[in-house]
C-alpha cells in the first residue's frame, strides 16, 4: 500500500527509490512502530475509547460553528467530484 501510495504521489524516480529504501528498513519500521496485530488492537480500542467519551461532543460542538458547518457542506458538494 505504501509503494502504490509514492507511485501514486511522486515521479518514477522517486517511487523506485522508494521502493528500494522501503524493501530495506521495512522490518525495522514495523517493530519501531509497532505494526503488530496486538499494537494494532491496542491502537483501535483506543480511537474507540476516544469516540465513547470527550470526543462526540468535540464533533459535535465543530460541526455546529460556522467553520464547521462550512467544511460539512463543502464536503458534500465536492466529495463525488473525480479530480483530473
Amino acid at each position: 500500500m505504501i509503494e502504490q501510495l509514492a507511485a501514486d504521489n511522486v515521479g518514477r524516480r522517486e517511487a523506485w527509490a522508494f521502493k528500494r529504501i522501503v524493501s530495506l528498513v521495512g522490518s525495522q519500521l514495523t517493530r519501531a512502530l509497532n505494526l503488530s496485530q496486538s499494537g494494532h488492537d491496542r491502537a483501535l480500542a483506543r480511537v474507540r475509547q476516544e469516540l465513547d467519551d470527550e470526543a462526540q461532543s468535540l464533533i459535535g460542538e465543530v460541526r455546529a460553528h460556522p467553520a464547521g458547518q462550512f467544511a460539512l457542506r463543502i464536503y458534500a458538494e465536492e466529495r463525488r467530484r473525480v479530480l483530473p
